[in-house]
């Protein structure tokens, strides 16, 4: 139908070829245009360097001039922005400062208080806890009481039947008198003594079953142990028995007494006595030389005694911790002490029962004497003779104001009888009162109310002992 030679097929045919030809065409057209607008683009840019390099060159003397200029001034900004810098920091720093010690004083009270509240609420919450406890153990004690009586009402029978033995024993037991003088003991009907030993077997069997423990055999235990303990102590002192059987049992009586009543001064007293006697048995009488048991019965007596005066009270003192307190610095040699205590418990007289006063008031009268007649001595050996008279005034005096404070009190006659009792029997048997001045001692003999006697008679004291062998405070026992 078409001729493969007619002009339209040929056109047909070359037609790819035209449009690449022309597009080539196009390309090389745009890259001339590109170059020549690229080469006067840079030489647009060029023109000022070109007019630079061709301008005058200005005077050196006028560009030296404008450098100068320039620089005192680019000087002068740099010393204005320093000193600006410089204000700013200081006053930063001031503001720091002030602000530090600003902190240090709110953080300075803040702390402590803080502290002190944190302590605060946790004693608080502390003591809430112990009362809650308390009160627990109060309910526990209480829950077992109950069925301790609604459940074993045979212990019920058993507490009545123990109490009234226990009361009948009081009765029949010596009083506390009887042991305030070591010669009792002696004069003590064998009966008496088999009875107080035969009673310890009856409160041993209490303490095995734990009856002792009772709220309601408590009281009279403690006097009874008090009695156990001066019992066995006199016993050791009157068989002066170098083994410590009846020492160690009138120890642990007196430490049965502290249990049942820790809160008083009794128990730690009569065991401060206990010791003290003790030692006076074993370097007086039995003339020991084991210095380490006797410094060990010295330390226990000061511990013992110091507890037993922390117990006193603002308005009852125990005259017994003074006295025995006082002797122990006497044979420590601390004399001044001993004197300082005497004197101290002398102050306190009205806080001092009346019972107690009868008992311990007189020999502190006595022993404050002796002390002070111990200083005349040592002073008479060291060469001091207005010291040697002073003290020995001194000692006149104690015992003279306790006589007259005696004789103006008329419900204590027994003390002004025991005061003079004393008071013969440490002028009879202690080097101390007996070696003052002639005066002096015969104003000592004048208020005991007796005539004096040879000083190389064997004479005895009112407790059985040699002359020469009492320390201060032996007659009338340590408890």
């Amino acid at each position: 139908m078409f001729n493969k030679n007619s002009l339209g097929l040929k056109i047909g045919r070359w037609m790819p070829w035209a449009k690449r030809v022309a597009c080539i065409l196009v390309l090389l057209v745009a890259g001339l245009a590109a170059v020549d607008g690229g080469w006067r683009l840079a030489l647009g840019r060029m023109e000022p360097v070109y007019a630079a390099q061709t301008a005058p060159v200005p005077d050196c003397k006028e560009c030296e001039s404008q450098v100068n200029a320039a620089r005192k001034d680019l000087e002068a900004r740099i010393d204005k922005d320093r000193q600006d810098a410089e204000s700013r920091i200081d006053k930063a720093m001031g503001l720091s400062e002030w602000i530090l010690a600003v902190m240090i004083t709110v953080f300075g009270f803040l702390l402590p208080l803080l502290g002190g509240l944190a302590v605060y609420f946790q004693l608080k919450q502390a003591r809430r806890d112990a009362e809650e406890q308390v009160k627990s153990l109060g309910k526990k004690i209480k829950k077992i009481d109950e069925d301790y009586r609604e459940n074993f009402p045979q212990f019920s029978a058993m507490d009545a039947r123990m109490q009234k033995r226990l009361s009948e024993m009081k009765l029949h037991m010596p009083s506390e008198d009887d042991f305030n003088e070591p010669e009792l003991f002696a004069k003590m009907p064998e009966m008496d003594r088999q009875y107080i030993q035969d009673s310890e077997l009856t409160v041993a069997a209490l303490s095995v079953f734990g009856l002792d423990q009772s709220a309601s055999l408590r009281a009279r235990l403690l006097s009874i142990y008090g009695v156990f303990a001066r019992f066995h102590n006199l016993r050791d002192d009157h068989f002066k028995n170098p083994e410590e059987e009846d020492f160690a049992r009138a120890v642990t009586y007196a430490g049965r007494v502290i249990e049942l009543d820790p809160k008083s001064a009794e128990g730690y007293r009569m065991q401060g006595a206990i010791y003290l006697d003790r030692y006076r048995l074993l370097k007086d009488e039995l003339k020991s030389t084991d210095r380490h048991k006797l410094e060990e019965l010295l330390t226990a007596a000061e511990t013992v005694l110091d507890e037993a005066i922390g117990k006193c009270t603002s308005s009852t003192v125990d005259a017994g911790a003074y006295y025995n307190r006082a002797m122990a610095h006497f044979y420590r040699g601390r004399v001044e002490k001993a004197v300082a205590v005497s004197r101290h418990l002398l102050g306190l007289e009205e806080k001092v029962p009346l019972a107690q006063r009868e008992k311990y008031l007189p020999p502190i009268y006595v022993n404050l004497g002796s002390y002070l007649a111990r200083r005349a001595l040592d002073a008479k050996a060291a060469g001091q003779t207005e010291d040697e008279r002073k003290f020995s005034g001194e000692a006149v005096q104690a015992i003279t104001k306790g006589v007259r404070d005696f004789e103006r009190t008329t419900m204590q006659d027994g003390g002004l009888e025991r005061l003079r009792k004393l008071l013969l029997s440490e002028l009879v048997g202690n080097e101390e009162l007996s070696q003052l001045e002639a005066a002096y001692v015969e104003q000592l003999w004048a208020m005991a109310k007796k005539k004096p006697e040879k000083k190389d008679a064997a004479v005895t004291g009112t407790d059985g002992k040699d002359a020469g062998q009492k320390s201060p405070g032996a007659a009338g026992g340590a408890d």
